[in-house]
């Protein structure tokens, strides 16, 4: 059990990208602290407007999105923008890893960008943690390698430890195995799974892939979830 404020809660949640054309609408969704959640649905139950409105990026219609017990509607966008690098660990689908930057500095990026989050370090510097991160993903001699040398997998991996370091209380990644074979998958999961349990973050997982739903904690299904349809 934890006294911690839900990683995420929706209450009356609605969100249209144009007036009268509602694509998402929850009642209400709570994401306990610390849990491993799956998440799927079919293109169009609307699974990417949920995580633009989890990360701050998009704002509701209507209803309240807290994340870690913050309404980020009320939170000015500089703040906002703060808050998720501090406190969100996002790993993209496609990595969003910087080309021109080494694998050390793309793990790094977090800490170099929000001082507070390299703060939550115990012990590290962002480099040591860089490379403890590094060393548990198997990355550790391709610290000054460009990640533009890298295979897809490492190249996910990269993301996945930039995405972890700082311990951010919040983990979201949106397909982040789509890329990789069943081997490569699997050893990626029990390496996220790790290192989420070693600093008690919650894992919101995205997937098409039904087949790797018994592994969490729990599943969601956005499409029976939003009784708007979805987008």
């Amino acid at each position: 059990m934890t006294d911690r404020s839900p990683a995420v809660e929706a209450s009356d949640l609605r969100f249209a990208y144009k007036a009268g054309r509602e694509v998402l609408r929850l009642p209400h969704l709570v994401i306990p602290a610390g849990e491993k959640v799956f998440l799927h649905g079919p293109s169009g139950s609307g699974k990417t407007t949920l995580l633009g409105l989890i990360a701050g990026v998009l704002h509701p219609t209507a209803g309240t999105m807290s994340v870690l017990g913050r309404n980020l509607a009320t939170i000015p966008s500089g703040e906002r923008d703060a808050f998720r690098g501090i406190h969100v660990g996002y790993l993209f689908q496609l990595f969003n890893l910087i080309p021109y930057l080494s694998v050390a500095e793309n793990i790094a990026l977090p800490c170099r960008l929000h001082p507070a989050r390299a703060a939550r370090l115990i012990a590290e510097t962002p480099d040591q943690a860089a490379r403890r991160l590094a060393t548990a993903l198997g990355l550790s001699e391709f610290l000054g390698t460009p990640v533009t040398e890298l295979s897809v997998g490492q190249q996910q991996r990269v993301a996945a430890a930039r995405a972890l370091i700082g311990a951010p209380e919040l983990v979201i990644a949106d397909e982040p195995t789509s890329a990789l074979d069943t081997d490569r998958r699997d050893e990626f999961l029990e390496l996220l799974f790790t290192q989420c349990d070693a600093v008690g973050s919650t894992l919101l997982f995205v997937s098409h892939d039904l087949g790797l739903g018994t592994r969490f904690d729990r599943q969601l299904a956005l499409r029976e979830l939003n009784q708007a349809g979805g987008a």
